[in-house]
């Protein structure tokens, strides 16, 4: 009888040992994979922010591609090379501005355009013959996944009648900064 309760106290315990032991390697499974998973959910919002900042950059810059198409079939369109000023940051620009004085509409074409800072923009100002005044004309931020290459387009103020220089600053959006002339294209 005492070996009988022996026995059974025996198969009594076994079972206990085996649940503990799966219990302890399911724990091993699950948490470093439930810690993956959560990462990953995570990461999702991050990942789809940047393909869509990424996707609609480019979906812009096939529209104003499109812009520049349809302007340069103007008859009264004229092409001007950006020429560089010596501040470093404009080393490496390099790149046009289309312009129909017709339509008052132009597009900005860089290659190497560097990336602004969130407290940075680029400002492009028309200078008119007629007028002592700077038109404003386009202001924009450049973003770090489009520096190779980019178009720009602008619409010009009605007011502008004969533009005798084009200008492109770097300024602080805050206006805190004095302003860095950094590109010039003349007629």
């Amino acid at each position: 009888m005492d070996e009988l309760k022996n026995n059974f106290g025996k198969i009594a315990e076994t079972p206990s040992v085996s649940i503990k032991k799966q219990h302890s390697q399911f724990l091993r499974v699950i948490i470093p994979s439930s810690l993956i998973i959560i990462a990953v959910l995570v990461s999702l919002p991050y990942a789809y922010s940047y393909y869509q900042k990424n996707t609609s950059a480019q979906l812009s810059q096939y529209n104003v591609q499109k812009q520049l198409d349809y302007l340069l079939s103007y008859p009264d369109v004229a092409e001007y090379a950006w020429m560089r000023s010596l501040n470093p940051i404009a080393k490496a620009i390099e790149g046009s501005i289309v312009w129909s004085q017709a339509e008052h509409d132009g597009v900005m074409k860089f290659k190497n355009l560097p990336a602004t800072s969130k407290q940075q923009q680029y400002h492009l100002r028309i200078y008119d013959r007629n007028t002592t005044e700077a038109f404003s004309t386009a202001v924009f931020q450049q973003g770090k996944f489009m520096q190779d290459s980019r178009i720009v387009a602008f619409k010009a103020n009605s007011k502008v009648k004969s533009p005798y220089k084009f200008i492109l600053s770097l300024e602080s959006i805050q206006g805190v900064e004095e302003e860095q002339i950094l590109l010039r294209a003349q007629p």
